[in-house]
């Protein structure tokens, strides 16, 4: 008998007939594009882009037009995602960044910009000003 599952044979004499059958088993129901858009906060658009996606798509069953998803395979492939990003992370993080950045050509400093010259017209308001 498998784990979790229970069979009564109460108020029979345990003559071995069956009254009740219990099974306890984890669900994993199938979720449609909406369900999952409400489960993974991403819109129907975005998940329907990744469904579609030729490199690392969802893994999803379709029957007709209808597209299902299990939440622990839409989980793993979550895990999958993440997984990559943080190996390539760990992978920057390990290689000695300090060459690239002494390889870097570095900045030429900033001559102090002259003001333009004065126009005819600014001198002559200029010379005004000061009364002369």
């Amino acid at each position: 008998m498998k784990k979790g599952s229970s069979l009564s044979t109460a108020g029979l004499g345990g003559r071995g007939v069956v009254e009740a059958v219990t099974v306890r088993a984890a669900l994993d129901p199938y979720l449609s594009m909406r369900a999952l858009a409400a489960y993974s906060a991403l819109s129907r658009r975005t998940l329907q882009t990744l469904v579609n996606d030729p490199m690392d798509p969802i893994p999803s069953y379709r029957v007709g037009r209808k597209i299902l998803v299990r939440p622990s395979e839409f989980d793993a492939w979550m895990a999958r995602r993440r997984d990559r990003r943080a190996e390539a992370l760990a992978r920057l993080a390990a290689a000695d960044a300090q060459p690239l950045l002494a390889a870097r050509p570095k900045r030429e400093a900033r001559r102090p910009v002259a003001p333009p010259p004065y126009s005819p017209r600014e001198r002559a308001t200029d010379a005004q000003r000061r009364g002369g």
